[in-house]
């Protein structure tokens, strides 16, 4: 929410004949934005409940850090899609095998999109093009602490990845304060496993 009260304080002309307030955006009776915190008080009923009764012709639920919310919003958030054109996008960085985000992977019940913190925009220019996500350093200081070169002879397996062009002579301070050495030609230091 906070991003798209950004881009309606700086586009104010998207949104001449809606009503703003804090995590709401009123459109015509039936286009609206709200943002809802999930709740930490009540019972799993009462949780469940604060997230049914929402049904318009077209619905669209982002959940942000999907893997943190409780099974009882879920099923409230399904709840509302029984009609109409609903979907649900889920965005979350995985962390481990478990919760009901985890199981709509493993029961092919979603449509996943893997995203790489290496094809960012901040961690490709190197630029703060967009304050708040990755950036090039943390990128390059988590590749250098979570990653090592393939030894030679070693086979790539799914937990490999090339080291994109873009960072080739990147460096970054370790939590240490001392910094990675730059990372070498692609060609010189061709895969990474993590």
């Amino acid at each position: 929410m906070g991003e798209i009260g950004a881009v309606a304080r700086k586009r104010p002309t998207l949104f001449t004949d809606d009503k703003i307030q804090t995590l709401n955006i009123q459109g015509k009776p039936q286009e609206f934005i709200t943002g809802v915190a999930i709740p930490s008080q009540g019972t799993p009923e009462q949780r469940e409940a604060k997230f049914s009764g929402k049904h318009a012709p077209y619905l669209l639920f982002i959940v942000d850090e999907g893997d943190a919310v409780p099974e009882e919003v879920y099923r409230g958030i399904e709840a509302c899609m029984s009609g109409g054109f609903a979907r649900l996008l889920v965005m979350f960085n995985p962390r481990g095998q478990y919760g009901p985000v985890y199981r709509m992977e493993r029961e092919n019940r979603a449509h996943i999109v893997r995203l790489s913190a290496i094809r960012h925009p901040n961690v490709i220019t190197g630029e703060d093009i967009y304050p708040g996500a990755v950036t090039r350093e943390k990128t390059v200081r988590r590749i250098n602490e979570w990653s090592r070169p393939l030894f030679p002879g070693e086979k790539q397996d799914i937990e490999c990845f090339e080291m994109p062009e873009v960072l080739v002579g990147a460096t970054a301070l370790g939590t240490n304060g001392i910094p990675f050495p730059p990372f070498l030609l692609v060609s010189e230091r061709p895969l990474i496993q993590h």
